[in-house]
């Protein structure tokens, strides 16, 4: 699912400067729409114009949208909501599930929060409405998906919003799942009906992942064919077919499903149907037992916080036996940049975070099914990774990388690695990688070992050896880098992608949360002393050369004076040594 963060209505576009005095009324004067919306997430033609947004502390921004007959957005959903007035002509609106409801002017529309819609205008009339939509604290403002199919846009029949029930249709006639799985299953009817078109979407907690992998099982089991080859697309794009927990264990049923698939033009057979049914139960039994473990998105993952109980076990031995451990998120999900571009992981990673009042702790866990294969020559500091082609490269060793972005700006962040001999790495990313300063030297600790199922490691970084914003309640960026050498694999739990995408793409990274009321230190301090003594000897005007003894001393000092901002002096510097 392609994530963008945008301007009005979510578009990829800059809005034009609003001219604004401050405590003062503005007024934004009518303009015909005259820029083209993006293609990529839209149908047909559509021209946006009259953008507009509220001053702080507000967080309301829109704009006038004209659709030309028969355009339309793609499915998408909105985290915040957004509301539609429809100003001119006639469209059509709907939710995931829900009927097309046909839209005039003066008709207000109100999507709510984390519900997948489309809308726009009828197949013979043009519509426009004016947009708004609220800016998130933290994301993306709008979500985009699929493309609304011809056959979807062609199959719906509109209905005027509020108009009365179908009288021929009557209260008691049986929905689609009730036609196809009442007699088989009443209560995954009932489910399909209440849950699956009326939760599934609209919960913004679910992963991408987890609904699609409903909503494909639905749609086979229900024989809608149309909408199945619209979601099947974005269901692969999202994992549903390349998690290796049912890879393995569903791969008869994975034969049936793609059988099943070539034949969704046909009337369903019983035995399909049954089979569909039971397969679906099964889905969804699984993803609701995997998100009640998981409890986050897929791009998220909790810190542990540790009690003083638990952190007074803690030993930073590579091994991983404190009992915590099985109480931490975990990050498991890591994909292919080489050499497979998408795929899962061969090898499964498990990467785990705690924090006390002290110490953040990572817990790494580097499955391997030939640990004799690993391969683990470099023992030196700051020689795992390499900055090279304006990213961080892995240097020869099987290692893990860390990327930490303790602000969440979506571009700066701390780097930290290892490999299975506890070797060190630590850098700064500025800008996204427009500048990667490999030797700045941070305060932490790791150890690793080698083990019969491949190698672990713990890292323990202090809380003050990293910069954070004072109050908390905010999350973290925070990547998984990894490469198994023997296979010339690199793989990342976000940002993935070959296409301008990496580790170094701070603004990808997944989320860190629960890193809150964490401590603020009120000298943060780093001072490093240096005397230089020698003796220097020069021919002088006599002919002679003495022999005369030289002495120097200094000091620099660095002192974070606020979060982000930090203080360096220095007393008779040392421009051999300096650090700039």
């Amino acid at each position: 699912m392609t994530r963008i963060i945008a301007t009005a209505l979510a578009f990829a576009f800059v809005a034009p400067a609003i001219v604004r005095a401050q405590d003062s009324l503005t007024v934004i004067r009518a303009t015909t729409p005259s820029d083209l919306a993006p293609a990529e997430h839209f149908t047909g033609t559509v021209r946006v114009g009259g953008w507009f947004e509220a001053e702080a502390p507000a967080r309301t921004y829109g704009a006038t949208v004209a659709f030309e007959p028969g355009a339309r957005t793609h499915w998408h959903v909105h985290p915040l909501g957004q509301t539609l007035v429809v100003t001119a002509g006639t469209g059509r609106a709907q939710h995931w599930g829900g009927p097309v409801q046909e839209i005039r002017p003066g008709d207000v529309v109100q999507i709510p929060p984390g519900v997948k819609h489309w809308h726009g205008a009828s197949p013979d009339a043009p519509m426009t409405h004016v947009a708004t939509v609220e800016r998130p604290d933290d994301g993306p403002s709008t979500v985009w998906m699929e493309g609304v199919s011809d056959d979807q846009y062609a199959e719906a029949q509109p209905r005027p919003a509020q108009a009365p029930a179908d009288p021929a249709r009557g209260e008691d006639q049986p929905s689609r799942a009730q036609q196809l799985l009442g007699d088989i299953a009443p209560k995954l009817a009932d489910l399909t009906d209440d849950v699956l078109y009326g939760q599934v979407w609209s919960d913004p907690t679910l992963s991408p992942r987890d609904r699609s992998l409903v909503t494909v099982s639905a749609l086979v089991a229900m024989n809608r064919s149309p909408q199945l080859r619209s979601h099947l697309g974005l269901a692969l794009r999202n994992g549903v077919t390349q998690d290796h927990r049912y890879r393995r264990s569903q791969r008869g049923l994975r034969r049936e499903l793609m059988r099943d698939v070539r034949n969704a033009g046909e009337a369903p057979h019983p035995t399909a149907t049954r089979r569909w049914a039971l397969f679906l139960l099964l889905l969804i039994v699984c993803a609701t037992g995997r998100l009640s473990a998981q409890g986050a998105r897929a791009d998220e993952v909790r810190a542990l916080r540790l009690t003083p109980a638990q952190a007074a076990t803690v030993r930073i031995d590579g091994l991983l036996t404190e009992a915590f451990w099985d109480q931490a998120g975990v990050i498991d999900d890591l994909r292919q940049q080489e050499p497979d571009e998408g795929a899962p992981a061969t090898e499964v990673t498990e990467v785990r975070i705690a924090v006390d009042d002290r110490n953040l702790y990572v817990a790494v866990m580097a499955f391997d099914r030939e640990p004799d294969r690993v391969v683990s020559r470099i023992l030196a500091r700051d020689q795992i990774m390499e900055s090279r082609f304006g990213g961080l490269q892995f240097a020869g060793d099987d290692a893990i990388a860390l990327l930490f972005d303790t602000f969440h700006d979506s571009r700066n962040a701390f780097v930290f690695a290892t490999n299975p001999n506890g070797a060190e790495f630590d850098a700064l990313i500025t800008d996204e990688g427009a500048e990667i300063n490999v030797d700045w030297r941070a305060v932490w600790q790791v150890e690793a070992t080698r083990i019969d199922q491949g190698w672990s490691a713990e890292i323990a970084i202090p809380l003050r050896t990293l910069r954070y914003p004072a109050g908390g309640g905010r999350p973290w960026g925070f990547n998984v880098y990894r490469t198994i050498r023997r296979k010339n694999e690199t793989v990342l739990w976000q940002s993935w992608s070959r296409d301008n995408e990496g580790f170094v793409r701070v603004s990808s990274a997944g989320h860190l949360v629960g890193m809150d009321d964490l401590p603020r230190y009120g000298i943060n301090v780093e001072v490093k002393p240096y005397v230089l003594g020698g003796t220097r000897q020069e021919l002088n005007e006599n002919g002679e050369t003495p022999v005369e003894g030289e002495f120097k001393a200094g000091i620099d000092a660095k002192a974070e004076v606020a979060p982000g901002l930090v203080l360096d002096l220095t007393l008779n510097t040392d421009f051999a040594q300096v650090e700039v």
